[in-house]
């Protein structure tokens, strides 16, 4: 199929791939995309986590309200 086909296309994540090239090439690239997507997402997640745990800690002893504010902001507008 490599020698056959000059390009390939597929469906992914509700988006149509279309790349030079056997399927092979298309499935590594698409693998590729995949883990720098698990990767941001486990960034995000531990992010979120110490925001959460930031607001814990400061919530109740609100002397400083201002950085508590914007954190508290910046949360709500991701969800």
């Amino acid at each position: 199929m490599e020698r056959v086909v000059d390009f390939t296309v597929a469906i992914h994540r509700c988006k149509m791939r279309k790349m030079r090239g056997g399927p092979q090439k298309l499935m590594d690239q698409i693998a590729q995309e995949e883990s720098v997507c698990e990767k941001t997402r486990v960034n995000q997640e531990k992010k979120q986590e110490k925001t959460l745990e930031f607001i814990r800690n400061f919530r109740s002893g609100a002397a400083r309200p201002g950085p508590f504010n914007r954190e508290l902001s910046r949360l709500l507008s991701r969800k």
